[in-house]
């Protein structure tokens, strides 16, 4: 389900009911294509940042915890705008929710 199209009460009884398989955000820039993936059963984010006009994989991680900013990234629905601090501007493209 994207993510905008149901309540914040749905989508925490999701969580608390475990039946959240994974939440991901795909932002993209000028020449990048970042990917955020949280997997609740493994509380883990994994991270794909990709510079698409050179077609290279410039970051890919798991990470337990992820910062304030990446925080403020994951949170962005659909056709949201986000400046990071580097002044870059990124897109929001997808933000979905994936349950069983």
């Amino acid at each position: 389900m994207h993510k905008q199209e149901v309540g914040r009460d749905d989508i925490k009884t999701l969580y608390e009911t475990e039946d959240v398989l994974f939440e991901q955000t795909i932002l993209k820039s000028d020449y990048l294509i970042y990917s955020l993936c949280y997997v609740p059963k493994l509380d883990c984010y994994d991270i794909v940042i990709e510079n698409y006009c050179l077609g290279k994989l410039v970051i890919f991680e798991s990470r337990k915890y992820i910062s304030d900013t990446t925080k403020k990234y994951f949170n962005l629905y659909k056709g949201d705008d986000f400046t990071d601090f580097h002044k870059r501007e990124y897109k929001c493209l997808s933000h979905i929710i994936e349950y069983k």
